[in-house]
Order: C-alpha cells, then structure tokens, then sequence
C-alpha cells in the first residue's frame, strides 16, 4: 500500500457512497541501539545498530539513516557511515 489519498466508492443499485480515505507513515515511537550495555578495549571497534519501533510495532534498521553522536568523545567517536565506535586511546 502507497501513502496518500484515495477514494473509496460503495455502490447499491444507484445510489453511491463515497469517503476519503488517508495512508500516512506509521509514528516513529522509539529507537533501540545495541549492542547495549557495550564494554570495548581501547583501541577496538564494533559496528553499533540502530533499529527504529513504529507504533504499529514494525521495526526497521535505520542505522544507516540515524545521526550518530557521542557525549563524550574523550571517551569515544562515533561516525555515520556504518556507525563506528570506538574508545579513543588514554
């Protein structure tokens, strides 16, 4: 099924019933990034995921359209092309 509108008909001998109907996207409702918890050795890296809930309850990996950031990047760096983390050598 496309997103947008179409009309629907409903039809009784000559008499005819019309609505409109409407197919929007399902609501985002939360994002899951594993693995989580993660503990990397410094100086590795793995590739992190990041899988989006719809209220529907559809998943879809979104990793690769996610924006990635870290809070700390004394710490860490993360990057938006596949994801990368990695802990930044003491």
């Amino acid at each position: 099924m496309a997103l947008g509108t179409a009309n629907v008909q409903a039809t009784l001998s000559t008499v005819t019933g019309t609505a409109a109907v409407t197919v929007t996207a399902p609501r985002l409702v939360s994002i899951a990034v594993t693995p989580n918890p993660l503990s990397l050795p410094v100086g590795l890296s793995l590739l992190l995921k990041a899988t989006a809930t719809y209220a529907d309850q559809s998943t879809q990996d979104v990793t690769a359209t996610a924006t990635w950031t870290v809070l700390d990047s004394s710490v860490a760096t993360v990057g938006n092309a596949g994801a990368r983390l990695a802990r930044s050598p003491a």
